[in-house]
């Protein structure tokens, strides 16, 4: 999960941070805590399972997400689900969507209507110039928090595919010995 913890999630961080409790289902979910970022661990005292990447985002940072992500986008690394409407057609000519029930019927389209709302969103939203920073707008009553989620993950899977390519560059290959059709120890 990746957040940003400056201004408002800040907030979000911290309720991550505590131990959780449904009344309704009588469970009790852990606390998370940071995988980077040992200082903002300290200021939760938490101890939770480390699966928080602590993001203080500014101008730079944001202006390398939304190019990363116009990349990742442009070049097809980058594939969003296809719309509800589209998904909608594509069961019915399967069969037996429309004896579903109201409530299945939307269970089964919500990642789709996600997928439209993020498709418009992204659509609707507007960059500016400032200084060698871009920044990404809402306009009107719009929002942009699909964009920032995506934008994230992109980011975040960028980095990790960084790490890894460094490590395997990194490895001692010395124990390995290649074959035909694949590696072996």
């Amino acid at each position: 999960v990746v957040v940003d913890t400056m201004g408002a999630g800040l907030g979000v961080f911290d309720a991550l941070c505590k131990t959780l409790y449904d009344e309704e289902r009588d469970i009790e979910y852990e606390p998370w805590s940071s995988i980077n970022d040992e200082d903002m661990n300290e200021r939760m005292k938490t101890n939770g399972k480390p699966c928080i990447y602590s993001v203080k985002a500014a101008a730079a940072f944001n202006s390398e997400i939304a190019v990363q992500l116009r990349t990742g986008l442009e070049k097809g690394r980058i594939e969003l689900p296809m719309s509800d409407i589209i998904k909608k057609e594509e069961l019915t000519l399967e069969g037996g969507f429309s004896s579903l029930s109201p409530e299945e019927k939307a269970r089964r389209l919500q990642t789709f209507y996600q997928a439209t709302a993020l498709q418009g969103e992204l659509v609707a939203l507007e960059y500016k110039l400032q200084g060698a920073n871009i920044k990404i707008e809402e306009v009107g009553s719009a929002t942009k928090d699909r964009y920032s989620s995506l934008a994230y993950c992109n980011w975040y899977a960028n980095e990790l595919e960084k790490n890894l390519r460094e490590e395997a560059d990194d490895a001692d290959w010395s124990q390995f010995m290649f074959v035909s059709g694949g590696l072996e120890r």
